[in-house]
């Protein structure tokens, strides 16, 4: 998918579920009366302005009923709730986009290094200084082991 084709089917799906949901609303609280309602005192339905907020047109039931309800005509604010969907859905996907990075760069054929023994030689020869420091601290390094040595396996002393 081209990404003019991806952006024309998020503006389809959006303009979709625009219609499914509502912004106002119709609220009504009735006492519970077994007569007229078996276990219902709670009736919502989707209203287009608060003149249509009434009980009559509500709840559907006798205006004796409707005497003792109490309706209030309730909007809230989709676009908040919406924003917050969109932003879990990017995050969402930069995660999952990173997800395939790490995993196609985990399996991905690397080429091990070759250095040749000339090419270390010159990395090593660029700086004398260090290499001469090197050198000592292994053949200190190795007169001291030969000492140990000597102690353990020659004269069976241990910790002098």
């Amino acid at each position: 998918m081209t990404h003019y084709q991806l952006l024309c089917l998020m503006a389809l799906l959006i303009h979709i579920c625009n219609g499914q949901f509502s912004n106002s609303r119709c609220r009504c609280v009735c006492p519970k009366d077994t007569h007229y309602t078996k276990n219902r005192n709670v009736f919502v339905k989707v209203v287009e302005s608060s003149k249509d907020c009434n009980c009559s047109n509500i709840v559907g039931l006798p205006e004796v009923f409707c005497l003792r309800c109490q309706c209030t005509f309730e909007t809230r604010n989709r676009s908040m709730n919406q924003g917050v969907v969109i932003f879990i859905l990017i995050i969402f996907g930069i995660l999952s986009l990173y997800l395939l990075y790490s995993i196609a760069e985990k399996y991905a054929k690397r080429e091990p290094i070759r250095l040749d023994l000339t090419q270390a030689n010159e990395h090593i020869s660029v700086n004398p200084s260090i290499s001469d420091r090197f050198s000592r601290f292994r053949s200190d390094w190795k007169m001291q082991l030969d000492e140990q040595r000597n102690n353990i396996y020659v004269r069976h002393k241990i910790l002098s």
